[in-house]
Parts: C-alpha cells; sequence; structure tokens
C-alpha cells in the first residue's frame, strides 16, 4: 500500500506580527486578484479596503519548525479562526504566515485572498458534514479545483514498513493545509463543528468521536447541555462546576 507523507519545514517570528491597512506598503504592492469568487457578504468599499490589508512580520530572527507534524491537523485551526483580519492575524501569531511573502518585512501576507482560502475551506468541511454531492460540483464545475503554487514530490522507501512512499514537500502553510484537507476529505473522516466550542474536529472511524457526534468531548457534550439546563437563571449544577468530567453524559 502507497503510503503519502506531507513534508513541511516552515518558519515563525518570534517578535510577532502586525496588521497594516492602507499605507505605503499597500500602495506600493498591489492586493494579488481574488482566488474565489466567493461572496463574502461584505459591502463592496468595505471589501476594497480590506483587499489592502497585510500581515507584516515584526523582523525578528525567523526560527523554523514543522507546523503540520506539530499540531497535525492544522486546516481546523486555520478554517476556524481566519474569519476576519484580526483571526488571521491571530493564527499567524501562533503559526507564521501563510505564503512566503509573509517573510517579507515589507510586503507580508495579503489578508482578503487568504481570508477566501478560510472560507472555502469553511464551505467544503461544512458540504462534507451534509451534502457530498455538493462538495463534489463545488470543487468540479464552480473551482475546477484548487491549484496549489507548487509542489516537489518524491518516491521513496519506507523502511519500517516496507512499502513504498510518496513525499509531499509544499511551498507554502497554505498549500500545505489545503493538502492536508484533501487527504482528510479522501481519507473519509467526518469534520464536524462541536456545538459547545464551534471548533472542528474528526469524526467517524480511526477517530474518537462517532459518525453522529455532535461534541468534540464528552465534557464539551457535559458543558453545553448543563448550561441549557441552567434556563433563565443561567446556572449549572454544582456538580458540573466542580467537575464536569464527573457529570453524567446528557444524549
Amino acid at each position: 500500500m502507497w503510503r503519502s507523507v506531507i513534508n513541511l519545514e516552515w518558519q515563525r517570528d518570534p517578535q510577532g506580527y502586525r496588521l497594516v491597512g492602507t499605507d505605503a506598503v499597500s500602495a506600493m504592492h498591489p492586493a494579488p486578484p481574488s482566488t474565489f469568487q466567493l461572496p463574502l457578504g461584505e459591502t463592496p468599499s468595505a471589501r476594497d479596503v480590506n483587499r489592502q490589508q497585510r500581515v507584516l512580520r515584526r523582523g525578528g530572527q525567523l526560527v523554523p519548525y514543522r507546523p503540520l507534524d506539530e499540531f497535525g491537523f492544522l486546516f481546523k485551526h486555520f478554517a476556524s479562526a481566519a474569519t476576519d483580519a484580526q483571526g488571521l492575524l491571530g493564527f499567524i501569531e501562533k503559526f507564521g504566515p501563510l505564503t512566503p511573502a509573509g517573510f517579507k518585512t515589507d510586503y507580508g501576507d495579503p489578508v482578503a485572498p487568504i481570508l477566501e482560502h478560510a472560507m472555502a475551506m469553511r464551505e467544503y468541511i461544512g458540504h462534507c458534514q451534509t451534502d457530498h454531492g455538493g462538495l463534489i460540483e463545488r470543487i468540479a464545475i464552480q473551482h475546477g479545483g484548487i491549484t496549489l503554487t507548487g509542489m516537489v514530490v518524491k518516491f521513496s522507501l519506507d523502511l519500517g514498513a516496507r512499502a513504498p512512499r510518496i513525499q509531499f514537500y509544499p511551498r507554502s502553510l497554505l498549500d500545505g493545509l489545503w493538502f492536508q484537507l484533501g487527504q482528510a476529505l479522501a481519507s473519509g473522516v467526518t469534520i464536524r463543528q462541536c456545538q459547545h466550542c464551534h471548533e472542528l474536529f474528526e469524526a467517524g472511524p480511526g477517530t474518537q468521536r462517532r459518525t453522529d457526534a455532535k461534541f468534540c468531548s464528552d465534557r464539551h457534550k457535559v458543558l453545553f447541555h448543563s448550561g441549557k439546563r441552567g434556563g433563565a437563571k443561567g446556572e449549572k449544577p454544582a456538580e458540573i462546576l466542580a467537575d464536569p468530567a464527573l457529570a453524567p453524559h446528557l444524549d
């Protein structure tokens, strides 16, 4: 059996990042055209302003690390966090820029196109939960697939498993996130959103949650239902406050 591995070494600025708007940087480096033709739910004027926003690093010595190895399905965090410019900034603060442009102190990651990538991921994940046929149609017909910026592919042998292995080397973190999402969808794993914390989680065979799970953990299931039982008073039962893990499962 073939084994595929995503091999990505990335970098982040330990001094952090900042969000810039309409300034000299934006004027010198116009934002690239939109990657996706998706409605963003914004007025044209707000959209134009957002397109000029970028996330710049503060100029520290870049530190290498391997984000996809350290954080598992990182695409879930990206899709959940990058709902606006501040959310994208928070993601980049933790995990580094999404594109090689983010390594440049005078350029940075363009906000609007990257937010469209995150929106597309959320849409695909939503189709995965409720309408797999809709997901296939959306990718194949409307977008014609997602074009990655570049990928080095190497064929090798996994000596431990004594089986062929293909290693994929994405050229950006954003490409790596799309590749992760593609692997997850192709594997048959269901990606769901927790009704308590609203974070994405995996469900189905090979995971710790049932395919029809509504919560990422038993603890969040208990907390969600205890909040509903509190009613207008907004009070949680004393045993929940003391130790939610000891509470019975309520559904």
